[in-house]
């Protein structure tokens, strides 16, 4: 397929450039799916411009690039990221890729200075809005997602109630999804032997996975 890359001239500085950037970045993919061009992989359009502040009242301001990695070789998986820059270094990243109409989150960090700033939940954010037709995304569970859903469910806690209060589903019924019961892999903590497993009591085969889908899908 013929490769396109789209990249308004906008000087930085600019009103246009200092505006929200998420229409641009958009038309771009729908442009290149409905013309069935591929995307090269690289910086997709301009940066813009953000600010945050915590809890404290406390300010930062950086900048925020969204990325096309390319597709899976063999699958037609695209790779994406979005990525908040603040002290000319990386602060706070989201990648994830899209097969099958369904959206996986492969990472999702935040540099331990800039925690609290809701630097993951404005990545989340932009990442539902630049694909408004997608109806289910999910993740599974790692470093302090895990500890959060592990330390309430051995408090007793339900898995569902569990899930909801991790950090991760924090942001996304944020973001206005909803987590799915069914099509997420849940456990509870059996006491009788120390370990997760399956909401069944069977052995857990796998990490814990959250399925989240929009408000809008019953």
């Amino acid at each position: 397929m013929e490769s396109m890359r789209f990249v308004p001239e906008l000087q930085k500085g600019s009103p246009e450039y200092m505006e929200d950037r998420i229409d641009i970045w958009r038309s771009i993919i729908d442009h290149s799916h409905t013309h069935g061009r591929e995307l090269t992989p690289g910086r997709i359009g301009p940066v813009r411009d953000l600010a945050f502040a915590n809890k404290e009242g406390e300010e930062c301001h950086g900048t925020e690039e969204f990325v096309y990695g390319g597709k899976t070789a063999g699958v037609n998986r695209e790779v994406y990221a979005l990525n908040i820059f603040a002290n000319c270094k990386m602060q706070a990243e989201l990648r994830y890729h899209i097969y099958d109409g369904v959206i996986k989150i492969s990472q999702a960090n935040t540099s331990p200075q800039y925690q609290g700033y809701g630097m993951n939940s404005r990545l989340f954010q932009d990442m539902s809005d630049l694909h408004p037709d997608i109806m289910c995304v999910y993740t599974n569970l790692d470093d302090s997602n895990i500890e959060v859903y592990m330390s309430n469910v051995q408090k007793g806690m339900d898995p569902v109630i569990a899930a909801r209060y991790t950090p991760a589903g924090k942001v996304r019924e944020r973001a206005g999804w909803r987590l799915d019961e069914d099509r997420s892999w849940l456990a509870r903590w059996d006491k009788d032997i120390g370990k997760l497993v399956a909401k069944d009591g069977k052995q857990l085969h796998g990490p814990v996975r959250l399925n989240y889908r929009r408000d809008a899908i019953e």
